[in-house]
Protein backbone atom coordinates (compact mmCIF):
# COMPACT_ATOMS: atom_id res chain seq x y z
CA UNK A 1 0.00 0.00 0.00
CA UNK A 2 1.71 3.43 -0.76
CA UNK A 3 1.15 6.75 0.21
CA UNK A 4 -0.79 9.26 -1.87
CA UNK A 5 1.22 11.65 -0.87
CA UNK A 6 4.27 10.27 -1.50
CA UNK A 7 6.13 11.61 1.44
CA UNK A 8 5.98 14.84 0.81
CA UNK A 9 3.34 15.33 3.69
CA UNK A 10 3.48 15.31 7.60
CA UNK A 11 1.10 12.12 7.77
CA UNK A 12 0.84 9.15 5.49
CA UNK A 13 -2.44 9.22 3.20
CA UNK A 14 -3.72 5.64 1.73
CA UNK A 15 -6.18 4.31 -0.38
CA UNK A 16 -9.16 2.13 -0.06
CA UNK A 17 -11.13 0.92 -2.68
CA UNK A 18 -14.44 -1.61 -2.27
CA UNK A 19 -16.73 -0.07 -4.83
CA UNK A 20 -14.73 -1.71 -8.13
CA UNK A 21 -10.87 -2.16 -9.55
CA UNK A 22 -10.36 1.77 -10.50
CA UNK A 23 -7.05 2.58 -9.66
CA UNK A 24 -6.16 6.49 -8.63
CA UNK A 25 -5.29 8.79 -11.18
CA UNK A 26 -1.51 9.13 -12.36
CA UNK A 27 -0.96 12.54 -10.46
CA UNK A 28 1.98 14.53 -9.80
CA UNK A 29 1.96 15.49 -5.97
CA UNK A 30 2.71 18.83 -4.16
CA UNK A 31 1.47 19.99 -1.06
CA UNK A 32 1.32 23.95 -1.97
CA UNK A 33 0.56 25.71 -5.18
CA UNK A 34 2.89 25.92 -8.27
CA UNK A 35 2.90 28.03 -11.10
CA UNK A 36 1.15 27.13 -14.28
CA UNK A 37 0.80 28.48 -17.64
CA UNK A 38 -0.02 32.23 -17.88
CA UNK A 39 0.67 31.90 -14.05
CA UNK A 40 2.24 35.90 -13.49
CA UNK A 41 3.16 35.55 -9.77
CA UNK A 42 5.51 32.93 -8.45
CA UNK A 43 3.89 30.89 -5.39
CA UNK A 44 6.90 29.67 -4.45
CA UNK A 45 8.95 33.23 -4.01
CA UNK A 46 9.21 35.25 -0.65
CA UNK A 47 8.24 38.88 -0.98
CA UNK A 48 6.79 39.59 2.14
CA UNK A 49 9.12 40.95 4.92
CA UNK A 50 9.29 38.67 8.48
CA UNK A 51 9.04 39.24 12.01
CA UNK A 52 11.84 39.50 14.27
CA UNK A 53 9.71 38.04 17.37
CA UNK A 54 11.40 35.75 19.79
CA UNK A 55 8.54 35.41 22.38
CA UNK A 56 6.50 32.45 21.94
CA UNK A 57 4.13 32.96 20.76
CA UNK A 58 4.21 36.51 18.50
CA UNK A 59 1.98 38.97 20.53
CA UNK A 60 0.03 41.88 19.16
CA UNK A 61 3.23 43.93 18.59
CA UNK A 62 4.09 41.34 15.72
CA UNK A 63 4.20 42.75 12.15
CA UNK A 64 2.31 39.75 10.94
CA UNK A 65 -0.27 39.44 13.56
CA UNK A 66 -0.85 43.56 12.59
CA UNK A 67 -1.21 42.87 8.85
CA UNK A 68 -4.27 40.50 10.41
CA UNK A 69 -5.56 43.27 12.49
CA UNK A 70 -5.21 41.00 15.34
CA UNK A 71 -4.83 37.18 16.10
CA UNK A 72 -6.15 34.81 13.59
CA UNK A 73 -5.80 31.26 15.52
CA UNK A 74 -6.27 30.58 18.84
CA UNK A 75 -3.68 28.29 20.95
CA UNK A 76 -5.06 25.07 19.40
CA UNK A 77 -4.63 26.58 16.18
CA UNK A 78 -8.42 27.00 15.50
CA UNK A 79 -9.52 29.32 13.15
CA UNK A 80 -11.24 32.23 14.59
CA UNK A 81 -14.33 32.86 13.46
CA UNK A 82 -16.68 35.96 13.35
CA UNK A 83 -19.96 35.42 15.26
CA UNK A 84 -20.93 39.45 15.32
CA UNK A 85 -23.46 41.41 13.47
CA UNK A 86 -21.07 42.26 11.11
CA UNK A 87 -21.08 39.29 8.12
CA UNK A 88 -17.11 40.04 7.01
CA UNK A 89 -14.10 39.10 8.83
CA UNK A 90 -10.75 39.63 8.69
CA UNK A 91 -7.12 38.89 6.34
CA UNK A 92 -5.41 36.23 7.35
CA UNK A 93 -1.60 36.37 6.96
CA UNK A 94 0.68 33.87 8.85
CA UNK A 95 4.09 34.08 9.62
CA UNK A 96 6.30 33.53 6.90
CA UNK A 97 9.42 31.85 5.92
CA UNK A 98 11.60 35.13 6.61
CA UNK A 99 10.21 35.44 10.36
CA UNK A 100 12.23 34.43 13.33
CA UNK A 101 9.33 32.92 15.19
CA UNK A 102 9.94 28.87 15.39
CA UNK A 103 7.86 26.59 13.80
CA UNK A 104 5.35 26.25 16.66
CA UNK A 105 4.67 29.79 16.58
CA UNK A 106 0.49 30.51 17.02
CA UNK A 107 0.62 32.08 13.98
CA UNK A 108 2.24 29.06 12.04
CA UNK A 109 -1.17 26.63 10.69
CA UNK A 110 -2.28 26.11 7.27
CA UNK A 111 1.75 26.18 6.73
CA UNK A 112 2.31 23.02 8.73
CA UNK A 113 0.34 20.74 6.22
CA UNK A 114 -1.99 17.65 7.75
CA UNK A 115 -2.19 16.69 11.07
CA UNK A 116 -5.34 14.76 11.13
CA UNK A 117 -5.29 11.27 9.51
CA UNK A 118 -7.66 11.35 6.28
CA UNK A 119 -7.85 8.50 3.65
CA UNK A 120 -8.86 8.61 0.01
CA UNK A 121 -11.73 6.68 -0.76
CA UNK A 122 -14.07 5.19 -3.59
CA UNK A 123 -17.49 6.40 -3.38
CA UNK A 124 -20.66 4.77 -4.94
CA UNK A 125 -21.63 7.73 -7.08
CA UNK A 126 -19.13 11.00 -7.25
CA UNK A 127 -16.01 9.02 -8.26
CA UNK A 128 -13.11 9.09 -5.55
CA UNK A 129 -13.99 10.92 -2.12
CA UNK A 130 -11.55 11.76 1.09
CA UNK A 131 -12.75 10.85 4.34
CA UNK A 132 -11.06 11.89 8.13
CA UNK A 133 -10.24 8.89 9.75
CA UNK A 134 -10.33 10.45 13.05
CA UNK A 135 -12.58 13.12 15.37
CA UNK A 136 -11.55 16.73 13.92
CA UNK A 137 -12.78 19.64 16.32
CA UNK A 138 -14.56 22.58 14.47
CA UNK A 139 -12.37 25.47 13.16
CA UNK A 140 -9.22 23.41 12.65
CA UNK A 141 -7.21 23.16 9.33
CA UNK A 142 -7.22 19.98 7.74
CA UNK A 143 -5.85 20.63 4.28
CA UNK A 144 -5.65 23.25 1.38
CA UNK A 145 -6.83 22.91 -1.91
CA UNK A 146 -3.72 23.01 -3.66
CA UNK A 147 -2.46 22.68 -7.88
CA UNK A 148 -1.67 24.44 -10.52
CA UNK A 149 -2.09 28.63 -10.68
CA UNK A 150 -2.95 29.46 -13.56
CA UNK A 151 -3.92 32.62 -15.89
CA UNK A 152 -7.35 33.01 -16.85
CA UNK A 153 -6.74 32.04 -20.50
CA UNK A 154 -5.10 29.50 -19.84
CA UNK A 155 -7.95 28.63 -17.13
CA UNK A 156 -10.26 29.22 -19.74
CA UNK A 157 -8.75 26.87 -22.30
CA UNK A 158 -8.64 23.91 -19.74
CA UNK A 159 -12.37 24.41 -18.64
CA UNK A 160 -13.52 24.74 -22.02
CA UNK A 161 -11.75 21.45 -23.62
CA UNK A 162 -13.51 19.34 -20.79
CA UNK A 163 -15.76 16.77 -22.26
CA UNK A 164 -19.11 15.72 -20.54
CA UNK A 165 -17.68 13.19 -18.48
CA UNK A 166 -14.69 15.17 -16.70
CA UNK A 167 -14.52 15.96 -13.52
CA UNK A 168 -14.34 19.25 -12.43
CA UNK A 169 -11.40 20.61 -10.79
CA UNK A 170 -10.62 23.82 -11.68
CA UNK A 171 -11.46 26.64 -9.26
CA UNK A 172 -11.42 30.34 -9.48
CA UNK A 173 -10.97 32.57 -6.73
CA UNK A 174 -12.31 35.79 -6.82
CA UNK A 175 -11.75 39.08 -4.81
CA UNK A 176 -14.19 41.97 -5.72
CA UNK A 177 -13.12 45.37 -5.19
CA UNK A 178 -15.39 48.45 -4.24
CA UNK A 179 -13.79 50.27 -7.48
CA UNK A 180 -15.04 47.68 -9.84
CA UNK A 181 -11.79 45.71 -9.79
CA UNK A 182 -11.69 41.93 -9.56
CA UNK A 183 -8.73 40.07 -8.44
CA UNK A 184 -8.63 36.41 -9.63
CA UNK A 185 -6.33 33.28 -8.81
CA UNK A 186 -7.27 30.09 -10.48
CA UNK A 187 -6.18 26.74 -8.93
CA UNK A 188 -6.08 23.47 -10.94
CA UNK A 189 -4.83 20.15 -9.59
CA UNK A 190 -6.19 17.74 -12.31
CA UNK A 191 -2.36 17.19 -13.16
CA UNK A 192 -0.39 18.19 -10.21
CA UNK A 193 -2.41 19.03 -6.92
CA UNK A 194 -2.83 17.40 -3.52
CA UNK A 195 -5.12 15.40 -1.95
CA UNK A 196 -7.49 18.67 -1.37
CA UNK A 197 -8.55 17.23 -5.33
CA UNK A 198 -10.46 14.27 -4.05
CA UNK A 199 -12.82 16.14 -1.77
CA UNK A 200 -16.37 16.34 -3.51
CA UNK A 201 -18.90 18.90 -3.31
CA UNK A 202 -21.53 19.43 -0.94
CA UNK A 203 -24.73 21.56 -0.60
CA UNK A 204 -24.60 21.14 3.04
CA UNK A 205 -20.85 20.83 4.12
CA UNK A 206 -18.42 19.77 6.72
CA UNK A 207 -15.84 22.21 5.67
CA UNK A 208 -15.22 25.68 4.39
CA UNK A 209 -12.98 27.75 2.59
CA UNK A 210 -10.83 30.41 4.01
CA UNK A 211 -8.29 32.32 2.17
CA UNK A 212 -4.71 32.74 3.80
CA UNK A 213 -1.19 34.53 2.97
CA UNK A 214 1.80 33.24 3.70
CA UNK A 215 5.55 34.10 2.16
CA UNK A 216 3.71 36.11 -0.55
CA UNK A 217 -0.10 37.63 -2.34
CA UNK A 218 -0.92 34.28 -4.09
CA UNK A 219 -3.02 33.28 -1.82
CA UNK A 220 -3.78 29.62 -0.30
CA UNK A 221 -7.07 28.50 -0.45
CA UNK A 222 -7.20 26.41 3.07
CA UNK A 223 -10.23 24.33 4.04
CA UNK A 224 -11.46 23.98 8.02
CA UNK A 225 -14.08 21.98 9.55
CA UNK A 226 -17.24 23.67 9.61
CA UNK A 227 -18.38 21.23 12.48
CA UNK A 228 -16.93 19.07 14.73
CA UNK A 229 -16.08 16.03 11.76
CA UNK A 230 -16.71 12.41 13.03
CA UNK A 231 -13.86 9.16 12.17
CA UNK A 232 -15.14 7.71 8.70
CA UNK A 233 -16.85 11.24 8.06
CA UNK A 234 -17.02 11.88 4.09
CA UNK A 235 -15.05 15.11 3.83
CA UNK A 236 -17.22 18.03 1.69
CA UNK A 237 -16.80 21.83 0.84
CA UNK A 238 -19.45 23.84 -1.47
CA UNK A 239 -17.90 24.63 -4.98
CA UNK A 240 -20.41 27.49 -5.12
CA UNK A 241 -18.68 29.76 -3.07
CA UNK A 242 -19.64 29.37 0.92
CA UNK A 243 -15.71 31.49 1.88
CA UNK A 244 -15.41 31.28 5.73
CA UNK A 245 -19.39 30.23 6.54
CA UNK A 246 -19.49 29.47 10.18
CA UNK A 247 -22.03 26.48 11.71
CA UNK A 248 -24.65 29.35 11.66
CA UNK A 249 -24.47 29.70 7.87
CA UNK A 250 -22.90 33.23 8.44
CA UNK A 251 -21.72 34.83 5.05
CA UNK A 252 -18.24 35.25 6.43
CA UNK A 253 -15.21 36.08 4.52
CA UNK A 254 -12.04 35.44 5.98
CA UNK A 255 -10.09 37.42 3.48
CA UNK A 256 -11.20 40.50 3.78
CA UNK A 257 -11.85 43.16 6.66
CA UNK A 258 -14.26 46.21 6.90
CA UNK A 259 -13.90 48.66 9.27
CA UNK A 260 -17.28 49.82 9.50
CA UNK A 261 -19.69 46.96 8.23
CA UNK A 262 -22.70 49.77 8.36
CA UNK A 263 -20.89 52.48 6.45
CA UNK A 264 -19.36 49.78 4.62
CA UNK A 265 -16.12 51.61 4.69
CA UNK A 266 -13.01 49.14 3.93
CA UNK A 267 -9.23 49.46 5.40
CA UNK A 268 -6.14 47.58 3.60
CA UNK A 269 -2.96 46.87 4.79
CA UNK A 270 0.35 46.12 2.80
CA UNK A 271 2.96 44.07 3.70
CA UNK A 272 4.83 46.50 6.49
CA UNK A 273 1.28 46.87 8.12
CA UNK A 274 1.07 50.44 6.57
CA UNK A 275 -2.18 51.61 4.89
CA UNK A 276 -1.48 51.59 0.73
CA UNK A 277 -2.87 51.20 -2.74
CA UNK A 278 -2.05 46.68 -3.16
CA UNK A 279 -3.52 44.30 -4.94
CA UNK A 280 -4.10 42.41 -1.91
CA UNK A 281 -7.00 44.11 -0.10
CA UNK A 282 -7.37 47.11 -1.73
CA UNK A 283 -11.33 48.67 -0.52
CA UNK A 284 -11.98 44.58 -0.71
CA UNK A 285 -15.82 44.04 0.13
CA UNK A 286 -16.30 40.26 -0.65
CA UNK A 287 -14.66 36.82 -1.88
CA UNK A 288 -16.69 34.28 -4.42
CA UNK A 289 -15.28 30.99 -5.14
CA UNK A 290 -16.48 28.65 -7.53
CA UNK A 291 -16.40 25.20 -9.01
CA UNK A 292 -16.27 25.04 -13.03
CA UNK A 293 -17.62 22.50 -15.26
CA UNK A 294 -18.26 21.63 -18.87
CA UNK A 295 -21.60 21.33 -18.40
CA UNK A 296 -24.17 21.30 -15.68
CA UNK A 297 -23.91 17.91 -13.42
CA UNK A 298 -25.92 15.98 -11.60
CA UNK A 299 -25.29 16.64 -7.34
CA UNK A 300 -25.05 13.62 -5.49
CA UNK A 301 -24.14 14.99 -1.98
CA UNK A 302 -27.75 13.69 -0.42
CA UNK A 303 -28.44 16.63 1.97
CA UNK A 304 -31.55 18.02 2.60
CA UNK A 305 -30.74 21.09 1.14
CA UNK A 306 -29.55 19.75 -1.95
CA UNK A 307 -29.57 22.08 -4.91
CA UNK A 308 -29.59 19.44 -7.62
CA UNK A 309 -26.56 20.21 -10.01
CA UNK A 310 -22.97 20.59 -9.46
CA UNK A 311 -22.39 24.69 -9.65
CA UNK A 312 -19.55 25.88 -11.89
CA UNK A 313 -18.49 29.41 -13.33
CA UNK A 314 -20.17 30.20 -16.69
CA UNK A 315 -17.62 32.87 -17.44
CA UNK A 316 -15.36 29.99 -17.97
CA UNK A 317 -17.33 28.74 -20.85
CA UNK A 318 -18.25 32.41 -22.87
CA UNK A 319 -15.68 33.54 -25.37
CA UNK A 320 -13.19 35.74 -24.09
CA UNK A 321 -13.81 38.05 -26.84
CA UNK A 322 -17.04 38.86 -25.80
CA UNK A 323 -18.41 42.32 -24.64
CA UNK A 324 -20.72 40.98 -22.37
CA UNK A 325 -17.91 39.48 -20.30
CA UNK A 326 -15.63 40.92 -17.32
CA UNK A 327 -12.25 38.89 -17.14
CA UNK A 328 -8.86 38.74 -15.81
CA UNK A 329 -6.37 38.70 -18.80
CA UNK A 330 -3.63 35.86 -18.67
CA UNK A 331 -2.52 37.35 -14.96
CA UNK A 332 -3.23 34.88 -11.90
CA UNK A 333 -2.31 38.23 -9.69
CA UNK A 334 -3.43 41.16 -11.76
CA UNK A 335 -6.17 43.56 -11.34
CA UNK A 336 -8.52 43.13 -14.17
CA UNK A 337 -10.54 46.68 -15.18
CA UNK A 338 -13.65 47.00 -17.19
CA UNK A 339 -13.23 45.84 -20.76
CA UNK A 340 -13.15 49.54 -21.61
CA UNK A 341 -10.13 50.58 -19.26
CA UNK A 342 -8.13 47.49 -19.29
CA UNK A 343 -4.00 48.50 -19.18
CA UNK A 344 -2.26 46.32 -21.45
CA UNK A 345 0.51 43.86 -20.34
CA UNK A 346 3.17 46.98 -21.20
CA UNK A 347 0.74 48.94 -19.10
CA UNK A 348 1.07 46.81 -15.95
CA UNK A 349 4.42 46.11 -15.99
CA UNK A 350 5.50 49.86 -16.02
CA UNK A 351 3.68 49.80 -13.11
CA UNK A 352 5.31 47.65 -11.55
CA UNK A 353 8.70 47.77 -13.10
CA UNK A 354 9.41 50.94 -14.81
CA UNK A 355 10.78 50.95 -17.97
CA UNK A 356 13.32 53.14 -17.13
CA UNK A 357 15.34 51.01 -14.75
CA UNK A 358 15.69 48.92 -17.70
CA UNK A 359 16.64 51.82 -20.28
CA UNK A 360 19.54 52.63 -17.74
CA UNK A 361 20.80 49.07 -16.83
CA UNK A 362 20.56 48.14 -20.67
CA UNK A 363 22.73 51.58 -21.42
CA UNK A 364 25.17 50.70 -18.79
CA UNK A 365 25.85 47.50 -19.99
CA UNK A 366 25.93 48.98 -23.85
CA UNK A 367 28.77 51.66 -23.03
CA UNK A 368 30.48 49.33 -21.29
CA UNK A 369 31.24 46.52 -24.02
CA UNK A 370 29.60 44.26 -26.38
CA UNK A 371 26.51 42.65 -24.45
CA UNK A 372 26.66 39.14 -26.33
CA UNK A 373 29.96 39.03 -24.54
CA UNK A 374 27.42 38.76 -20.82
CA UNK A 375 25.47 35.95 -19.33
CA UNK A 376 22.60 36.68 -17.30
CA UNK A 377 22.63 34.18 -14.55
CA UNK A 378 19.09 33.87 -13.25
CA UNK A 379 16.94 32.69 -10.67
CA UNK A 380 13.53 31.88 -12.78
CA UNK A 381 11.05 33.67 -11.02
CA UNK A 382 7.89 34.19 -12.71
CA UNK A 383 8.25 38.16 -12.46
CA UNK A 384 11.17 40.34 -13.23
CA UNK A 385 12.94 37.01 -13.25
CA UNK A 386 11.53 35.74 -16.50
CA UNK A 387 11.58 39.57 -17.63
CA UNK A 388 15.01 39.61 -17.18
CA UNK A 389 15.23 36.50 -19.57
CA UNK A 390 13.02 38.03 -22.00
CA UNK A 391 15.07 40.57 -22.67
CA UNK A 392 18.16 39.38 -22.31
CA UNK A 393 17.33 37.42 -25.59
CA UNK A 394 16.71 40.23 -27.58
CA UNK A 395 20.06 41.63 -26.81
CA UNK A 396 21.59 38.15 -28.03
CA UNK A 397 22.30 37.32 -23.90
CA UNK A 398 22.47 34.13 -23.06
CA UNK A 399 20.52 33.67 -19.73
CA UNK A 400 21.36 30.61 -17.01
CA UNK A 401 18.54 29.86 -14.80
CA UNK A 402 19.71 28.24 -11.61
CA UNK A 403 16.64 26.07 -10.58
CA UNK A 404 16.93 22.83 -8.61
CA UNK A 405 14.22 19.85 -8.14
CA UNK A 406 10.64 20.72 -8.71
CA UNK A 407 11.25 24.62 -9.20
CA UNK A 408 10.73 25.97 -12.72
CA UNK A 409 10.46 22.46 -14.71
CA UNK A 410 9.84 24.19 -18.10
CA UNK A 411 12.23 27.12 -18.13
CA UNK A 412 14.42 26.30 -21.37
CA UNK A 413 17.30 27.88 -19.78
CA UNK A 414 17.08 25.40 -16.59
CA UNK A 415 20.49 24.23 -14.58
CA UNK A 416 19.30 22.03 -12.15
CA UNK A 417 21.33 22.14 -9.22
CA UNK A 418 22.00 19.12 -6.57
CA UNK A 419 21.45 18.76 -3.41
CA UNK A 420 25.84 18.90 -3.17
CA UNK A 421 26.03 21.83 -5.01
CA UNK A 422 22.48 23.14 -3.25
CA UNK A 423 24.61 22.72 -0.14
CA UNK A 424 27.88 24.81 -0.70
CA UNK A 425 25.28 28.14 -0.46
CA UNK A 426 24.90 27.26 2.78
CA UNK A 427 28.44 28.86 4.17
CA UNK A 428 27.69 32.35 2.48
CA UNK A 429 23.79 32.26 3.53
CA UNK A 430 25.05 32.41 7.18
CA UNK A 431 27.84 35.08 6.57
CA UNK A 432 24.59 37.21 4.41
CA UNK A 433 22.47 36.50 8.20
CA UNK A 434 25.02 38.18 10.00
CA UNK A 435 23.52 41.58 8.42
CA UNK A 436 20.23 40.17 7.59
CA UNK A 437 19.50 38.74 11.15
CA UNK A 438 16.65 36.44 9.19
CA UNK A 439 16.15 32.72 9.51
CA UNK A 440 18.34 30.05 8.02
CA UNK A 441 17.67 27.37 7.46
CA UNK A 442 14.21 27.67 7.84
CA UNK A 443 12.35 24.76 7.95
CA UNK A 444 10.61 23.98 5.04
CA UNK A 445 13.47 22.44 2.26
CA UNK A 446 11.87 23.95 -0.70
CA UNK A 447 12.39 28.00 0.56
CA UNK A 448 16.15 27.20 1.93
CA UNK A 449 16.61 25.73 -1.83
CA UNK A 450 14.99 28.74 -3.04
CA UNK A 451 17.51 30.98 -1.27
CA UNK A 452 20.44 28.13 -2.29
CA UNK A 453 20.16 28.68 -5.62
CA UNK A 454 20.72 32.91 -4.92
CA UNK A 455 24.54 31.70 -4.52
CA UNK A 456 24.79 30.43 -7.75
CA UNK A 457 23.26 33.30 -9.30
CA UNK A 458 25.60 36.01 -8.01
CA UNK A 459 28.79 33.47 -7.40
CA UNK A 460 30.08 33.80 -11.08
CA UNK A 461 28.76 37.08 -12.10
CA UNK A 462 30.59 40.38 -12.56
CA UNK A 463 27.97 42.65 -11.41
CA UNK A 464 24.31 42.43 -9.95
CA UNK A 465 21.02 44.29 -11.11
CA UNK A 466 18.30 43.62 -8.85
CA UNK A 467 15.07 44.73 -8.44
CA UNK A 468 13.57 45.48 -5.11
CA UNK A 469 12.30 46.90 -2.19
CA UNK A 470 15.09 48.76 0.08
CA UNK A 471 14.47 48.39 3.68
CA UNK A 472 13.35 51.82 5.31
CA UNK A 473 16.70 51.10 7.92
CA UNK A 474 18.45 52.07 4.97
CA UNK A 475 20.54 49.16 5.47
CA UNK A 476 19.37 46.07 3.42
CA UNK A 477 17.14 44.87 0.74
CA UNK A 478 13.60 43.35 1.88
CA UNK A 479 12.57 39.61 0.95
CA UNK A 480 13.98 36.81 -0.72
CA UNK A 481 16.20 39.82 -3.28
CA UNK A 482 18.19 40.81 0.49
CA UNK A 483 20.03 37.60 0.56
CA UNK A 484 21.27 37.45 -3.10
CA UNK A 485 22.14 41.51 -2.48
CA UNK A 486 24.01 40.62 0.55
CA UNK A 487 25.69 37.63 -0.71
CA UNK A 488 26.99 39.74 -3.49
CA UNK A 489 28.30 42.81 -0.98
CA UNK A 490 30.61 39.88 0.59
CA UNK A 491 32.02 39.07 -2.16
CA UNK A 492 32.63 42.54 -3.28
CA UNK A 493 30.62 42.82 -6.68
CA UNK A 494 29.11 45.68 -7.92
CA UNK A 495 24.94 45.82 -6.90
CA UNK A 496 22.53 48.16 -8.83
CA UNK A 497 18.80 47.84 -6.93
CA UNK A 498 16.00 49.87 -8.65
CA UNK A 499 14.15 50.32 -5.70
CA UNK A 500 10.29 49.95 -6.30
CA UNK A 501 9.46 52.12 -2.99
CA UNK A 502 11.25 55.29 -4.20
CA UNK A 503 10.85 54.13 -7.98
CA UNK A 504 14.92 55.27 -8.09
CA UNK A 505 17.83 52.80 -9.16
CA UNK A 506 20.59 52.93 -5.93
CA UNK A 507 24.06 51.56 -6.03
CA UNK A 508 24.33 49.64 -2.40
CA UNK A 509 28.01 49.20 -1.04
CA UNK A 510 29.05 47.47 1.93
CA UNK A 511 30.93 49.41 4.78
CA UNK A 512 32.40 47.53 8.18
CA UNK A 513 29.76 44.89 8.05
CA UNK A 514 26.88 46.74 7.07
CA UNK A 515 24.92 47.44 4.21
CA UNK A 516 24.34 50.74 3.12
CA UNK A 517 22.61 52.68 0.20
CA UNK A 518 23.81 55.36 -2.02
CA UNK A 519 21.32 57.04 -4.87
CA UNK A 520 22.96 56.93 -7.80
CA UNK A 521 23.11 60.71 -9.63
Amino acid sequence: MSDVCKGEENIQVFVENFIDDEHLPDVKYTPFNVAGPGCECDPSEITYTGCDCQNEPCGTNCPCIQRSVGHSYDVNGCLLSNTQACPISKPILECNSLCQCSSSCQNRVVQNGLKFRVEVFRTEQKGWGLKALENIPRNQFVCEYAGEVLGYKEAHRRASSQSKDDPNYIHVLKEHLQNGKVLKTCVDPTYLGNIGRYINHCCDPNLYMAVVRIDNEVPKLALFAKREILDEEELSFDYAGEIGATHDNEATSVCNYLQNCNKNKSTYIDENGESGNINMFNETKIVDMMSMGSVSKPCYCGSDTCRGFLPFDHELYTELDSPTTSHAEDQNCKIDDDADSRESDEDLWKDELPNDVFLQLTTQLETKCEVAKYVNHSGGAIGSDLFWQQMSGNYGIQTRVYSFKGHSPNNPSRIELSNTELKEADIHLHKANKVLHRVFPSKSSFVNNLLRRDWFQIRDTEGVFAVGKIAKNRKTVEGGTGWTVQMALYEQKPVHVFDCRRNKSTKVTEEIGRASCRERV
